[in-house]
């Protein structure tokens, strides 16, 4: 009777050393890291700020001039209010807003 019941324990010790000894895979991303150099380009790193934020007239979107790093000018822009759905309006979606 002993030994079934030291079987099943070995069994299972055996199993979790097994388990604690492998090493979990890494899921993270390597990161870029900052140095002076890239600190010191500004606004061509990230862009400019948001800026005119104003809401649609349902509330349902929200609309902001940004400029982005690689833009050479600002353009405005529209994002549902969760969040989601960002995207760059043309000149005749912008007239249609306003």
């Amino acid at each position: 009777m002993r030994k079934l019941v030291i079987i099943p324990l070995l069994a299972l010790a055996a199993s979790t050393w097994i388990a604690a000894s492998q090493s979990p895979a890494s899921t993270s991303t390597p990161q870029a890291m900052l140095t002076v150099d890239s600190i010191m380009r500004g606004p061509k790193l990230v862009g400019n700020p948001p800026a005119a934020i104003r809401f649609s007239k349902d509330s349902s979107q929200i609309y902001f001039s940004w400029q982005k790093a690689t833009d050479e000018r600002t353009s405005t822009y529209a994002v549902n209010r969760d969040g989601s759905g960002l995207k760059q309006l043309t000149p005749d979606e912008l007239r249609a807003v306003e």
